[in-house]
């Protein structure tokens, strides 16, 4: 019989500012990053209509990668990933939602995640 030690839960901080957790004995813990993921509205199927980039076809960052606005705006950028979330540049990160917009899919960012967790009395 194995016995809980703590009980971890995430707030999502679109939702939720995390009292009402706070009010069960959860503590935040971390604070975790915005995120964003892709919707296509025109998708058949409820599986592509929501995607987060990481799950995004590899062929659509090969694709940005190779385009031409790619090669004549950043022409020294190198991925250390297969999606595009570690692109900081502004003119970088709209050259990416212009050419996913392209493809039908629209970005939706978040507002974070509470890690929030509630130690078991002993």
């Amino acid at each position: 019989n194995a016995k809980a030690q703590d009980v971890v839960t995430f707030s999502c901080m679109d939702w939720s500012d995390g009292r009402n957790y706070e009010r069960l004995g959860f503590h935040v813990t971390e604070r975790l990053p915005p995120y964003c993921f892709w919707v296509k509205p025109s998708a058949p199927d409820a599986q592509r209509y929501r995607t987060y980039e990481r799950q995004l076809p590899d062929a659509f960052f090969d694709e940005f990668l190779e385009s031409e606005s790619m090669a004549k705006d950043f022409p020294s950028f190198r991925p250390q990933s297969r999606n595009n979330s570690q692109v900081q540049d502004p003119r970088a990160k709209r050259a990416w939602v212009e050419f996913m917009a392209q493809k039908g899919y629209y970005p939706i960012h978040t507002a974070g995640t509470l890690k929030m967790v509630r130690m078991i009395d002993r």
